[in-house]
């Protein structure tokens, strides 16, 4: 499955490198760990047993440089995501999150984008809510972009800003 040296994309924690695999006591058993350190927080080091399958299922092969740029130039033709309803629109754009369907964190990110502008051009506000929807999307995605395309987050934004339909 993964070995030492792998770098994987495990949940809300980003992008990690599997430093070692190790057994250790936890409890009254010797346990087998994967042990990652995040890219991007090397101070921080997470324990997942390689046998807990509904921790394991959170890791992930990182996306290729061409994975990557199929996504981005996919941007334009897929569809945005909208319920109308704000608590329907929160809880479905949290489970795509937790999901990690980076197409469909993508059309988060086009979507609430593409109603930021909306509402600016009513002279409405953006709501808090999806405010904070659209960087936390932003942040998971764009930080495994940037790490397969070797390039900042902030280049990966405007990347993306320019798939966007104006």
């Amino acid at each position: 499955m993964f070995g030492v040296n792998d770098t994987v994309a495990y949940s809300s924690n980003g992008i990690c490198r599997i430093t070692e695999i190790r057994k250790q006591k936890s409890g009254k058993n010797m346990v087998e760990f994967f042990v990652l350190k995040p890219v991007y927080n090397e101070g921080s080091t997470i324990f997942v047993p390689v046998n807990n399958q509904v921790l394991t299922s959170r890791m992930r092969r990182t996306l290729s440089r061409e994975e990557v740029m199929d996504l981005i130039s996919g941007l334009p033709a897929a569809g945005e995501l909208w319920p109308e309803n704000e608590s329907e629109r929160q809880a479905s754009f949290k489970t795509i999150l937790q999901s990690g369907n980076q197409e469909n964190i993508l059309r988060i990110i086009k979507s609430l984008h593409c109603h930021a502008r909306r509402c600016t051009a009513a002279g409405r506000k953006f709501r808090v809510s999806d405010e904070r929807i659209l960087k936390e999307a932003e942040n998971i995605l764009y930080e495994e972009f940037a790490y397969a395309l070797g390039i900042s987050k902030d280049q990966v934004a405007l990347l993306v800003q320019n798939e966007l339909p104006v």
